[in-house]
């Protein structure tokens, strides 16, 4: 497996593999996630790879695009309740479900602990489905804990 910094020219196959990662949150929150639109996914990923905070990397296999993180680096000011933090932000996480459960997402999480530990950052953070027991139990196996739990109430 080869993983690179994604670059402009990337953008159509992160658009390929978002619409992945879309469509299975369509399906578990339709009235959340919206049906993919390439020229706003192209636009708002152009933005992205401008960003000097933010590290996308593509996984390739051959020649095969695989997966894709797209990781931020965010800063907390101190305030009353705590202390001034950094920490990187794995905002997005897509593997292509035929190379699921193979390694692609666990180096790509290795690229992005590279990444954090040379920019001196010591804390990676995500977010993910309740539901997703499968990447839930992934990002355990990888040394991710659970900080806390982010319960919704819908009303109707």
């Amino acid at each position: 497996m080869k993983i690179l910094e994604a670059r402009e020219a990337d953008i159509p196959l992160l658009i390929e593999l978002n619409n992945e990662l879309q469509e299975l949150h369509i399906n578990w929150d339709h009235e959340r996630y919206k049906k993919a639109n390439k020229k706003e996914i192209a636009e708002w990923l152009g933005k992205l790879l401008k960003n000097k905070s933010v590290k996308i990397l593509i996984a390739f296999i051959d020649s095969e695009v695989v997966g894709y993180v797209v990781a931020k680096v965010i800063k907390r000011e101190e305030n009353v309740f705590i202390y001034p933090s950094q920490f990187i932000e794995i905002d997005q996480i897509v593997v292509t479900e035929k190379w699921r459960n193979k390694g692609v997402g666990r180096g790509l999480i290795e690229e992005i602990k590279r990444h954090a530990k040379k920019i001196g950052i010591n804390t990676l953070s995500l977010a993910v489905f309740a539901r997703n027991s499968n990447a839930i139990d992934a990002y355990r196996r990888m040394g991710f804990e659970s900080e806390g739990i982010k319960m919704t109430l819908k009303l109707k």
